[in-house]
């Protein structure tokens, strides 16, 4: 195998590992229920701020409180514009605690039921602006109660206790109405309420459709409720193949098509925040597009998105305000917060981009769609360094790394990857592939990957790899896979089932042996075990348990002989760590080429930015070593970072390989 880093992709600018990286310089942004304030969460050199500023000079935000280890998860404006609502977990451990902020002096009420609940916002309302609701498991970690929550005092009252449903859903009245429960055998069933703690069912949805017919959440509005909380709108694939937008009647359990798509599930909703009525909707086959359902809005959308690929996302709206907080991004373009002013069709940015990175240096990235080996469409991303030709101008075939998306119902998308741009950079081309059991391509494609996590998903990457290298594009003698989460177990069970196709693998925090990952599971996943069973399979019977173990990577292990590299965070709640370390020792045991590393600050994902940095610099050593692209040497990244070397060996303590 040739080791040696491609003439062509030498000849453009090796771009800095951390700029690449770094968190944007603002995470995440909400504008005030009046429309005269902005709260801003920046990032600043590793630790994150809370700041709050005038809507016509975001650029003068002002902290309210002190910086941050950790960036919130979520953050929200009170409706009474002077508590902002900040959700926070503790190294990783996904049990939140709500902050409640004065936007004026910072003054700062913490609600936290204990180190092992989890906290979570349910409503806002206009009529009672000093209360909101919100849900905790405290009492039993399997479900969650609702509770009435005064913002000033920080009382909570208890609405009802929970001892049956998954989800809850809150109107805008602060009353709970719908409520979701889960069947033993699969499926669930909907209850409606008045708000008086009666439920009655509604209506049934088959385990087929579960996944697909649900109610939309939006962050700014939470649960779409419309204006007088008789409808609660959703997404729904009954009786249809892709999900429609709906509305479902309280009252009857009707459902009312409003607007959908031969090809993809409506991906979202806007609405306006006045009138909780929908005025636009969103579709996203290769990109997102929003689609205006009113003609008040039509010509706002057509100017968000003049000539421009962008996409644009309707972030935050005030209640009575001609301003909107919108997000624009592509593929290489990070996500960038603009205020749009419906006045003049004009839009600005919060805080204009750094000189780190130009759109100029950054890679384009392309949809294909290929074909399985059964027939079945497959939307792919292909992303290629800047520069990719060779002597004479021929194109080269280029080591290639193909990431392998969570989930796995979920989806790629053409959304800016910072992981993507740094490979790109060092000279790989990328591939994303939506499989089947990705969602958004409709229930039928969804329904496919049911108890085929290692069997016809993996032959799905499979194929995508394949094509590129039929193409032309990727070097057979240098392909790499690698994922996180469903991502990273799919990558262990690629090494083993085709354990000569590629040179490595890089799991992040995969599950290793399914059953122990299914019995670990958080306790309020336990509720969704007849959905596991459906989708996974079932350790109940000897012939699930059997497919169970076949398509665990712990139990095909001995087939793997290619380097592997394996990351987890300690504090993961939902793949712990027992999943990495017994994949790990059995890898030793066999003699394979292990690096190991795990991180005692970090749960499933990273959130502090030296580990990234870090964590990447042992990836680039990895890669260069076994794919021959290029890399910046590791440098004192591993040192800021927690990273612990379980097995192998620290890229930073040594000397620099090329």
């Amino acid at each position: 195998m040739s080791k040696n880093s491609d003439k062509a992709v030498d000849q453009f600018e090796l771009l800095p590992r951390r700029d690449l990286l770094a968190p944007r310089e603002l995470l995440d942004a909400v504008i005030s229920p009046d429309g005269k304030r902005i709260a801003l969460v920046a990032h600043n050199d590793g630790r994150f701020c809370l700041r709050v500023a005038d809507v016509a000079h975001p650029e003068d935000a002002a902290p309210v409180v002190p910086e941050q280890e950790r960036p919130f998860s979520s953050l929200y404006w009170a409706r009474n514009n002077q508590h902002i609502l900040a959700f926070q977990d503790n190294r990783g451990d996904e049990n939140c605690d709500l902050s409640i902020i004065c936007a004026d002096s910072g003054t700062t009420l913490v609600f936290s039921k204990s180190d092992s609940a989890d906290t979570r916002l349910l409503a806002l309302s206009d009529e009672y602006p000093d209360e909101i609701l919100i849900e905790s498991n405290d009492r039993d970690p399997a479900y969650f109660d609702p509770y009435r929550l005064n913002l000033h005092s920080g009382k909570a009252s208890l609405l009802e206790e929970n001892n049956r449903f998954t989800w809850i859903y809150a109107d805008h009245h602060l009353k709970p109405r719908l409520a979701e429960l889960r069947q033993p055998l699969g499926g669930l069933e909907y209850y409606a309420s008045s708000g008086d703690g009666n439920w009655r069912l509604l209506f049934s949805v088959d385990a087929g459709d579960e996944l697909t017919t649900r109610p939309f959440r939006i962050w700014e509005t939470l649960f779409g409720f419309n204006s007088d909380a008789s409808e609660i709108y959703a997404v729904d694939s009954r009786g249809r193949d892709t999900a429609a937008l709906a509305a479902w009647k309280l009252e009857s359990g009707e459902s009312r098509i409003i607007a959908s798509d031969d090809r993809t599930d409506i991906a979202g909703i806007v609405v306006d925040p006045a009138s909780h009525e929908i005025i636009a909707y969103c579709r996203n086959y290769d990109r997102y597009k929003n689609i205006p359902l009113v003609e008040d809005v039509a010509g706002d959308f057509a100017a968000l998105s003049a000539d421009s690929q962008d996409e644009v996302f309707i972030l935050s709206q005030a209640l009575q305000s001609p301003v909107w907080l919108i997000g624009r991004s592509a593929p290489d373009l990070p996500l960038q917060y603009e205020l749009y002013d419906r006045r003049d069709k004009q839009t600005g940015r919060i805080v204009e981009p750094g000189p780190r990175l130009q759109r100029a240096q950054l890679a384009r990235s392309a949809a294909h769609t290929i074909t399985a080996r059964d027939g079945r469409p497959l939307l792919c991303y292909l992303t290629l360094p800047r520069k990719i030709s060779g002597p004479g101008g021929a194109r080269q075939r280029l080591p290639l790394v193909t990431i392998v998306h969570g989930g796995p119902w979920t989806r790629d998308t053409a959304a800016y990857d910072s992981w993507e741009q740094l490979l790109a950079n060092r000279g790989y081309a990328v591939l994303k592939v939506n499989f089947r059991g990705s969602a958004g391509f409709g229930k039928n494609f969804l329904n496919a990957g049911n108890r085929e996590w290692g069997g016809r998903i993996c032959d799905d990457i499979i194929d995508a790899v394949r094509w590129t290298v039929s193409e032309g594009i990727a070097d057979a003698e240098r392909l790499s896979v690698m994922g996180a989460s469903f991502g990273g177990y799919t990558t262990l069970m690629a090494l083993c089932r085709y354990p000569q196709m590629f040179a490595c693998g890089i799991d992040l925090f995969g599950p290793t042996d399914l059953r122990t990952f299914l019995d670990s599971i958080p306790a309020h996943w336990k509720a969704h075990h007849a959905m596991w069973d459906f989708r996974v399979g079932s350790s109940k019977t000897a012939e699930g348990r059997q497919q169970l173990d076949t398509q665990s990577p712990l139990y095909c292990v001995d087939n793997i002989v290619k380097p592997v590299l394996i990351a987890q965070g300690s504090n993961d709640p939902r793949v712990v760590q027992a999943e990495s370390d017994q994949m790990a020792s059995a890898l030793k045991r066999r003699g394979v080429e292990l690096t190991y590393v795990t991180y005692p600050d970090e749960g499933h994902g990273f959130e502090n930015p030296a580990n990234l940095e870090g964590f990447f610099g042992i990836v680039e050593d990895f890669l260069a070593r076994h794919l021959g692209g290029r890399h910046e040497p590791v440098g004192n990244e591993l040192s800021n970072s927690t990273a612990r070397f379980m097995m192998g060996e620290d890229p930073a303590a040594g000397p620099d390989r090329q």
